[in-house]
């Protein structure tokens, strides 16, 4: 993912959703068909600089199938790419939302990025306990 990156977070009845956004070059249609094969990599000028094995998206789908979410991505050639999850969590009456907001990632190359949320944070909904109570 290149350029600016937002990510948002959502809760709907009783999943999380995380979406992150960037707007970069985008993923052409014929490569979104195999983006979560493992040993993938898109092939093009940005990639061939990137070292990489082409099993990081297929691990990360496994992973959220293994907790009954869903993964997605949607993409346009020259405007962006967005990745997207879903995954049930439950709620928990003991753990409280802090009401701080999210702050602001450095990133590797030191360039800001925004992360916002939707909502108040994961922590309240209890996304460490289904997560200990599933693995």
């Amino acid at each position: 993912m290149t350029g600016p990156k937002t990510c948002t977070t959502r809760v709907v009845e009783d999943s999380l959703g995380i979406a992150v956004s960037d707007q970069g070059m985008g993923i052409s249609d014929t490569d979104l068909a195999r983006l979560f094969t493992k040993l993938f990599r898109v092939d093009n000028e940005a990639t061939r600089s990137v070292s990489g094995t082409g099993l990081g998206l297929a691990i990360t789908k496994e992973i959220i199938e293994v907790h009954q979410g869903q993964i997605h991505v949607e993409s346009t050639v020259g405007k962006g790419t967005t990745f997207s999850f879903t995954i049930p969590v439950e709620a928990s009456p003991t753990v409280t939302a802090l009401d701080a907001p999210i702050a602001t990632a450095e990133s590797a190359d030191s360039s800001s990025e925004s992360i916002k949320s939707d909502e108040k944070p994961v922590i309240e909904f209890g996304i460490d306990r289904h997560l200990a109570d599933t693995a």
